[in-house]
């Protein structure tokens, strides 16, 4: 289990020079503080709606709609809005990601969702207009010392992904290499596992296309 934890990270700044910052990853950063003022019964309603999700899926998905637009500017509505739709309408989903971006943007956890939607769309162009040519947590949130465990596992997958793409492979391996000792078990860890460590029929099938080629 992933603990509260000092983080001493190294990652390339806009110029692609390493930089060396630090900051603390905890259970009990605040990930979206429009959501904390949003009136405690609406908070409640919130969080029931996406417990529900488990068993009732789609149901909750109008009240959830319906609280999104009335309070646009709260991120962790469309979190859970499109966590609803991922489980039968991809397209929904994919379009509740669009517009938390578009409506909050400078959100940590929207600009990682988006960038997992242009990854799986190829478009790896948009990541470093995404995250405004910053390629590590402090440089982008200078005023920020705390990162919620899922920021940190998504802007680190995110990071993977890019960094693979462009062939920069040991800067991806950096960031895999923190995930691994941060949250071995984590969804991101497995999925950048996947992308750098693949297996023994992958590895062979590369050296075959290379020897090929």
């Amino acid at each position: 289990m992933a603990k509260n934890r000092v983080k001493v990270h190294r990652a390339p700044d806009q110029n692609k020079k390493i930089v060396r910052s630090v900051y603390e990853i905890g259970n009990d950063a605040v990930m979206d503080a429009r959501f904390f003022k949003l009136p405690e019964a609406v908070q409640q309603q919130a969080n029931a709606l996406y417990d529900r999700m488990e068993k009732e899926g789609k149901l909750v998905i109008p009240e959830l709609e319906a609280l999104k637009n009335k309070y646009p500017k709260v991120p962790t509505l469309y979190n859970y809005l499109s966590a609803a739709y991922s489980r039968g309408d991809i397209v929904q989903q994919e379009r509740c990601i669009e517009e938390n971006y578009r409506v909050n943007g400078n959100n940590l956890i929207a600009r990682c969702h988006y960038g997992q939607l242009c990854i799986k769309r190829k478009d790896f162009d948009q990541i470093p207009k995404i995250f405004d040519n910053k390629f590590d947590l402090k440089s982008l949130y200078p005023r920020r010392n705390r990162f919620h465990p899922s920021e940190y596992n998504s802007f680190s997958l995110v990071m993977c992904y890019y960094f693979n793409f462009l062939g920069e492979h040991s800067l991806a391996n950096g960031f895999y290499q923190g995930l691994k000792n941060y949250s071995p078990d984590g969804v991101e860890t497995q999925q950048a596992k996947r992308l750098l460590e693949p297996g023994f029929l992958g590895r062979m099938g590369k050296k075959l296309v290379n020897a090929l080629g």
